[in-house]
């Protein structure tokens, strides 16, 4: 199982830039959440310029529509980790969940209706609940 521990740093920030350090540490942990080894550790520095010359447009018309979805998956994944800990069921880029997250959203942009039952479904085929206090680890499956 593959883990992706991030800590970000910001070291600048003005109205029109923001500049983030960030360091990454990509590790391969065993079925009980220890690690077995450590894959590549990154930083660098992410610099954000704000732009006027884009139209976000589309994208607010997005958010507008689809906002109360996103913020229902947010409440699932909230309640997964109030449970303890996650594994999910899919290979390392987790496509096979987000594609059909991202497709329910798309329905909500066109107009249609999603039910709670639908994004349930998706949870229980591709996130398994991890027992932390059994597998001694935290809630994000880091080792204690």
């Amino acid at each position: 199982m593959f883990k992706n521990e991030m800590a970000r740093l910001w070291v600048s920030q003005s109205l029109s830039s923001v500049g983030v350090l960030v360091f990454d540490t990509k590790t391969v942990r065993g079925a009980d959440g220890a690690t077995v080894s450590t894959l590549v550790r990154e930083f660098g520095f992410n610099d954000y310029r704000k732009t006027t010359d884009f139209d976000f447009g589309p994208a607010y018309r997005y958010w507008e529509k689809t906002a109360p979805y996103w913020a229902n998956v947010r409440a699932r994944w909230d309640a997964t980790f109030a449970q303890g800990g996650v594994r999910l069921k899919t290979k390392v880029d987790g496509m096979a969940m987000i594609i059909p997250l991202f497709e329910q959203a798309g329905r909500l942009e066109l107009g249609k209706s999603v039910a709670d039952a639908e994004i349930e479904t998706v949870f229980a085929r591709w996130v398994e609940s991890v027992d932390t206090a059994a597998s001694g680890t935290t809630a994000v499956g880091q080792s204690r």
